[in-house]
């Protein structure tokens, strides 16, 4: 079995168009029944900034994810001040987790937060910056606001040259009486600029030495058409009685969407964050939409497996789920695809066999009703 690019087998309207995601495939042709292929998590990593001297608590968190076909992918700014999924005492934000359980617990957050497993962490300290963006530096930014940096010198709210040196305090100053997300946008702009300049540069090494292990990710931003943006978050609604206390950023409507746009195949951070699922074309070896994986991927699914049923001609979809522990997930599963799906339980056996979750075979009811809903939304 070798691992092959997403769309080396799916095709390019096969699957998702999005990024991420390698397959590991058998010897078994794509179109044929029984195909199987495994399914790799898109690669990311979390790179954090912290002060000049790279100890203390985070400043930034930034996620790095690669494309499919390993070019292009997004560049995602994590506000420190989100409210955490679950709080537990008087940690309600990201950027408190730090101080009672350090990195881990910090990365384990943004990993609960987002629901995306990050295997990779990238520190990255004022040098190492430097050194990395030195080759391709200045950076020509066009800068919205006064930003004074920690050695005192101004930066003019105008196109300017960033140096090298400048990169590191320029991403972690701050403007008084500003939001995090004012900060984040001028970091945005910065984050665009370089992964411009690698990408237009004509030297042969774009990306200076440094030993952090983030280079092959710029590489590959670089090579595409990379999206830079912050998550989508927003101030909540209420506010509380305390005038002193300032509530955590929640999360806005389009941010679930967001993530799976950056991650389309997130793996698990942890265990029960989300169900793990063969994905299995019933009907034929024709394509499975990319709009069904999508959906279930965002019902919280981890795609493991993807490809073809036995046998072909399956008209009512089936889910079935390994213990009981999964059955709500199999049901809201169901209700993604049309609610008119057989949902049962594997027996013991079934499920040692299979390791998965849940294991969804399509029909052509799960098929009409995901084209009917596209029809829909493109107002057919």
């Amino acid at each position: 079995m070798a691992a092959v690019p997403a769309l080396g087998w799916v095709g390019k309207e096969r699957l998702l168009d999005s990024r991420g995601g390698d397959f590991v495939e058998d010897g078994v042709g794509p179109t044929d029944p029984g195909y199987e292929a495994l399914v790799e998590p898109t690669q990311i990593a979390l790179v954090i900034q912290r002060a000049e001297d790279g100890d203390g608590p985070p400043v930034t968190a930034t996620v790095l994810s690669l494309g499919a076909g390993r070019e292009g992918g997004s560049v995602l700014q994590i506000p420190l001040d989100t409210r955490v999924r679950e709080q537990v005492f008087f940690v309600d934000r990201l950027a408190a987790t730090y101080e009672y359980g350090g990195e881990e617990l910090f990365v384990s957050e943004v990993e609960d937060r987002l629901g995306v497993a990050i295997p990779v962490v990238i520190d990255l300290a004022d040098d190492s910056l430097e050194s990395l963006v030195g080759p391709v530096a200045p950076l020509e930014i066009d800068n919205a606001d006064t930003v004074v940096l920690e050695s005192g010198k101004e930066i003019p709210p105008d196109p300017v040259d960033l140096l090298a040196e400048e990169v590191g305090p320029f991403l972690r100053a701050t403007i008084e009486g500003e939001s995090e997300l004012g900060r984040l946008e001028r970091n945005r702009v910065v984050w665009s600029t370089w992964l411009a300049a690698i990408g237009q540069s004509s030297t042969a090494d774009s990306i200076g030495a440094a030993t952090t292990g983030i280079g092959p990710f710029l590489r590959t931003l670089a090579d595409g058409e990379p999206v830079v943006e912050t998550l989508d978050v927003e101030p909540p609604s209420e506010v509380g009685p305390d005038p002193d206390y300032t509530p955590p950023f929640v999360p806005a409507e389009g941010f679930e969407e967001q993530i799976i746009a950056a991650v389309p195949y997130p793996g698990s951070p942890g265990e029960g964050r989300r169900w793990t699922m063969k994905l299995l074309n019933g009907v034929s070896g024709d394509e499975i939409p990319r709009a069904l994986v999508r959906e279930l991927i965002l019902d919280g699914a981890a795609l493991t497996t993807l490809g073809n049923a036995a046998d072909f001609g399956r008209e009512r979809t089936l889910i079935e789920y390994s213990d009981a522990t999964w059955e709500a997930e199999a049901r809201s599963a169901g209700e993604v695809l049309g609610d008119t799906a057989e949902v049962r339980r594997m027996s013991r056996q079934r499920a040692e066999s299979e390791g998965d979750d849940l294991v969804i075979t399509l029909g052509q009811d799960a098929l009409d009703h995901v084209a009917e809903r596209e029809a829909g939304a493109d107002g057919g």
